[in-house]
Parts: structure tokens; C-alpha cells; sequence
């Protein structure tokens, strides 16, 4: 089953979805962003999804405030170990728990 997540909610709208991501690292960590900050990694891979060719498997949705994991299965075992420490979907989950994100119910 596919699986929309929503960006963690934020007081105002966000010019473009790399302000917004960056934005709720700093408000959750308190720190500058750093490059294996999960909402960075996850920004970077969502970006670098059509350019590598697995936008059939997760990508931002229309208006880049939310995406959408359609092959659970293939982006855990072929997609999540490059950008995260983690094999299993359930981390994967995990993480997107800890961040604040969504899972939006259709």
C-alpha cells in the first residue's frame, strides 16, 4: 500500500521545501542543520529521486509539502541503506515519528 507523509506542521507557509525542512531541524534539534540530520538526508534523497530514477518508489507530491512511499518493500531493501543507517521500513518509520511527520490517511 502506498503511504503519503505530511511535512511536520509549522507555523506559516515555507518558500520552498528546502526552507521548510531546514526550518524544522533547527526547531527540533536546536542546533544549525548538519548533513546527517534526518530531515536533511530525507530532503536529499526526495530531491534526488527523479534525477535517479526511483520516483516510482517514493517523491515528493504536488505542492512538495508532503510525498509518497509507493513500494515500501523495494525502498527499504534498494534506497533507504544510501541515505540512511537503516534497512527496515519500520526505522524508516520510526524516524519520520521522531521528526513529527504525518502519515496522511486517504
Amino acid at each position: 500500500p502506498t503511504r503519503i507523509f505530511c511535512l511536520p506542521p509549522l507555523l506559516g507557509r515555507r518558500e520552498s521545501r528546502s526552507s521548510f525542512i531546514m526550518d524544522h531541524v533547527m526547531k527540533r534539534d536546536k542546533d544549525p542543520p548538519s548533513s546527517n540530520a534526518f530531515p536533511t538526508r530525507l530532503f536529499a534523497m526526495l530531491e534526488e529521486s527523479p534525477k535517479r530514477g526511483f520516483e516510482d518508489v517514493i517523491a515528493w507530491q504536488p505542492g512538495g509539502e508532503s510525498f509518497r512511499v509507493f513500494k515500501p518493500d523495494r525502498f527499504a531493501a534498494e534506497i533507504a541503506g544510501d541515505f540512511f543507517a537503516l534497512r527496515k521500513y519500520k526505522s524508516f518509520l520510526r524516524q519520520l515519528n521522531i521528526y513529527g511527520y504525518v502519515l496522511h490517511h486517504r
